[in-house]
């Protein structure tokens, strides 16, 4: 596979494009490197060729309007893990999960509406669901029987909510989540140390079935 090159953006004197952000998710356990090529002439920081590690994330900025993806697989260059075009508005903030197997792709593409805490010192945190054989799942804090997110189907997400950012809770390890099935059963825990004002989506990714079910932080901000 050719390495990375930078190209430049294109320049026009005198106008500057209207931009928006792509935030695109690796959360497909089969593939190792998903590579990501944006099919235009006029990227903004953007490479022509950038790879997202599995359980990791790379933000793109780029031009609003129409954008055309392509996605492979560094395990099998031979097949489109995703190939598609998004319209997408100046300042808008998007998110693109790639979830499922190499034979098998699946993704999520959304808009994104940040929250912002301009004063109290908190966090958010959602959970998206991109286990792909799993039943519907709920999510405790360690120690408590209450669900903070209940019922989160595969593919599907919650909303952000907030959650105490102080000190006291940083330097304690933060918070301790566990996932758990429609039957009580404990598939797998994370723990999430917030920081102040910023926002995360935490995604669930791998299987059930080989106990490869784990989580990972992706940073909204």
């Amino acid at each position: 596979m050719a390495g990375m090159v930078i190209i430049s953006c294109k320049k026009d004197l005198g106008v500057k494009p209207d931009v928006a952000a792509l935030n695109i998710i690796n959360a497909a356990e089969s593939v190792p490197q998903a590579a990501v090529n944006f099919a235009a002439t006029n990227l903004i920081y953007a490479n022509e060729m950038s790879f997202v590690p599995y359980q990791s994330s790379l933000k793109f900025s780029l031009p609003s309007g129409n954008n055309q993806v392509n996605i492979i697989s560094s395990a099998d260059t031979t097949r489109t893990i995703f190939h598609g075009n998004f319209n997408i508005v100046n300042g808008g903030i998007y998110s693109l999960y790639i979830s499922g197997n190499v034979a098998k792709p699946d993704t999520v593409f959304m808009k994104d509406n940040i929250p912002y805490y301009p004063t109290d010192s908190l966090s958010g945190a959602r959970f998206i669901n991109l286990c792909a054989d799993s039943q519907p799942l709920s999510i405790n804090l360690q120690g408590s029987s209450q669900a903070e997110f209940s019922n989160i189907a595969y593919k599907k997400i919650g909303a952000f909510k907030s959650y105490s950012a102080v000190t006291n809770v940083t330097n304690n390890g933060g918070y301790n989540y566990e996932i758990r099935d429609k039957s009580g059963n404990l598939l797998t825990s994370f723990n999430w140390n917030p920081i102040v004002y910023k926002n995360y989506t935490l995604v669930i990714s791998g299987l059930v079935g080989d106990g490869s079910i784990s989580v990972f932080p992706v940073n909204n901000f």
